[in-house]
């Protein structure tokens, strides 16, 4: 017996998500016959799908935030209709209509979007399928049927205006429209005239001169990458990191922390290790040195202090076992991605500190890496060994083939630095936690 499908409604459109372990879900519509809510993160989209194999006909609609369920299934009657007559594939038709209005110069906003990401497709742009979902999806279809030429900037403060509303907590989106809606209007000015060889003819035309969407402030300011942090501000970092629950992606940030700067993904991964004299080390495999298929180059640290004893809250590590129960195989990715929830916990962080010391300008994880460097050439850390804490690929023989352990004892020596630098004022202690810090790793012979 068949399985009977539930009409799709409000409710449990709003509320559906994408299990976890799934990249989307495709949601059938009971109430109408090939009507699908796509969910992808947190965009939902229409979409018709009818056939299978080579007869199979897929046509994207509007998002779901722009076009009602009711709405939805006249658009899907609309595009069955077109399969049953024999009209062709609706997106194909879509695509096709697209094309004959570029060709006819009916210069309206969205054949100058389609332009714009047709240019952009054509010149090798990474970044031509965002643009393309921000049009598609943020634009809505009657700012899409104005002459582009006739575009105010009240028009794209609506369509800003209209995400903000959909997406509060996106503070990016309104951003990325008003920055994807400028370049179009920018690229299709510098082909007004046609002279620029590099542009695509189809932008040219539309009789642009002025830009709508320049200036538009939209209260976000996307972060500066490269940034140190001074002493105070990381040890402020510090103490709110110590002040989080124990957990995996705490003890990763304050290990990338107290190590000098290592990545958070190579942290994750670390396994634990120990030295000719039986000291426990930090062994991390730098995948960065895997650009020519050559393997990762190991990296070796010293484990002391705070460091030591957050390793030692994982329990009873044998030599060899990964810290944090993280391995990676061939290209050296992690199974899920850690950098990512670790950069969450990190904004988490900064809010609450910046609500404490507005003039605290926002950072990631990334910028840990810079903070360490500034600190180490601050303590008068000599140049070479800063590369070598934080394994930068130094190609000379003794590093390559000799010293497995890269000089070990200075390693030791500048890390102890950096972490007194770090807790000063003294950070408190571990030991505040139920869990158990300062426990002694007790490394048992590799099987």
């Amino acid at each position: 017996m068949a399985k009977k499908r539930t009409a799709l409604t409000k409710t449990a459109c709003d509320a559906v998500k994408v299990p976890e372990g799934k990249s989307e879900l495709m949601l059938s519509d009971g109430g109408c016959k090939n009507l699908y809510l796509r969910v992808r993160g947190r965009s939902k989209t229409w979409v018709f799908l009818h056939g299978t194999g080579e007869t199979r006909v897929k046509a994207h609609g509007p998002a779901y935030e722009l076009m009602t369920i009711a709405e939805a299934r006249v658009w899907a009657n609309d595009q069955r209709k077109l399969v049953a007559t024999g009209a062709g594939n609706p997106q194909h038709l879509a695509r096709a209509a697209r094309q004959a209005l570029v060709a006819n110069r009916e210069k309206t906003l969205g054949a100058l979007l389609e332009a714009r990401v047709d240019d952009m497709r054509a010149r090798g742009m990474p970044s031509w399928p965002n643009a393309d979902s921000c049009y598609r999806v943020h634009v809505p279809q009657w700012v899409k049927d104005l002459q582009a030429s006739h575009v105010t900037r009240e028009d794209v403060l609506r369509v800003v205006r209209l995400a903000q509303e959909v997406y509060p907590e996106a503070v990016t989106t309104a951003k990325s429209i008003v920055t994807h809606l400028s370049a179009a209007f920018t690229i299709a000015r510098k082909a007004q005239d046609g002279t620029n060889k590099k542009l695509s003819p189809t932008l040219a035309g539309f009789g642009i001169t002025t830009n709508p969407a320049a200036g538009i402030d939209v209260g976000y300011a996307y972060p500066v990458r490269e940034r140190a942090l001074d002493t105070v501000e990381a040890n402020l970092y510090l103490q709110a990191l110590l002040d989080e629950p124990a957990g995996l992606h705490r003890d990763v940030l304050l290990l990338a922390l107290l190590l000098g700067g290592q990545r958070v993904a190579q942290i994750a991964s670390a396994t634990l290790d120990m030295d000719t004299a039986g000291n426990p080390l930090i062994l991390i495999l730098d995948w960065k040195n895997n650009k020519r298929g050559n393997g990762p180059r190991p990296h070796v640290l010293p484990l002391h202090g705070l460091a030591l004893k957050i390793v030692a809250e994982r329990g009873d590590l044998v030599q060899g076992a990964p810290v944090f129960g993280i391995t990676r195989e061939g290209t050296g990715r992690a199974p899920y991605n850690v950098g990512k929830l670790c950069g969450k916990l990190c904004q988490r962080v900064v809010a609450r500190l910046q609500a404490d010391h507005p003039a605290l300008a926002y950072f990631s994880p990334g910028n840990i890496r810079s903070t360490c460097t500034t600190l180490m050439r601050a303590l008068k850390i000599a140049q070479e060994l800063r590369n070598q804490v934080q394994s930068h690929n130094l190609k000379t023989v003794d590093l390559v083939h000799y010293d497995r352990f890269e000089g070990l004892e200075d390693k030791r020596a500048a890390l102890e630095q950096v972490q007194q630098a770090l807790m000063k004022p003294p950070a408190p202690a571990l030991a505040r936690s139920k869990s158990g810090h300062g426990q002694v790793i007790r490394l048992a012979s590799a099987a």
